[in-house]
């Protein structure tokens, strides 16, 4: 049987990927800190990473 719940992990990799998204239409200046969002929601899944 599958899971009904997400995982807290699964669900920062996407907020992650979301704040990835929303970045690439801010300024260029202001898509670093839509960038480092993603980082920290990245690192509050206790450093679990797809590519590594």
């Amino acid at each position: 049987m599958g899971r009904t719940c997400r995982s807290v992990r699964m669900g920062s990799h996407d907020l992650a990927a979301r704040w990835l998204k929303a970045s690439r239409a801010l300024s260029k200046e202001d898509q670093i800190y839509g960038q480092r969002l993603a980082e920290m929601a990245m690192d509050a899944d206790g450093g679990l990473r797809e590519d590594g």
